[in-house]
């Protein structure tokens, strides 16, 4: 996919999915495809230029929803150029999981962020999100070197 975006197609980070999977001994973390055992999805938050070779992707979680706990294992990235979405960062946090109840107990907020380096040929078509805030997506469909130029790009 990144490929892809070196290759002028815009790429829109889509989902996080959190996963309590566990990897066997021997596999590395990128022979992954698919989370092991996916507990929650997030929707992204926004996806922010991070310096100059960078991406910052958000995320915020509530376990309010939530109704069994599970251990905060995996951390997956989707991407999508529009027409087919994959697995794109996978990280497994092993046995430094950390255990995530039910809102029952209590309430947990967690901002979830990942700083992903790309070059600039790949940070060119990435879709940027136009607030720091954002709720939801919001995204803008022009290359990044014009989307920087403008006043929106001041608060990245």
């Amino acid at each position: 996919m990144l490929a892809k975006a070196a290759a002028g197609y815009k790429i829109r980070f889509t989902r996080l999915i959190m996963g309590s999977g566990e990897i066997t001994n021997g596999i590395s973390e990128r022979d992954i495809k698919e989370v092991i055992a996916p507990e929650h999805t997030v929707d992204i938050g926004g996806v922010f230029l991070n310096g100059n070779d960078s991406v910052l992707v958000a995320a915020v979680f509530t376990n309010a929803e939530i109704t069994q706990g599970f251990y905060f294992r995996e951390k997956a990235l989707y991407v999508s150029d529009g027409t087919e979405e994959v697995l794109a960062i996978y990280g497994n946090a092993r046995e430094q999981a950390e255990y995530i109840d039910t809102s029952s107990f209590t309430v947990i907020e967690k901002r979830i962020r990942s700083i992903i380096k790309l070059t600039q040929s790949e940070l060119s078509n990435i879709v940027l999100s136009s607030a720091i805030c954002a709720v939801a997506p919001i995204t803008v469909d022009i290359p990044m070197e014009e989307y920087i130029k403008t006043d929106k790009a001041d608060i990245i």
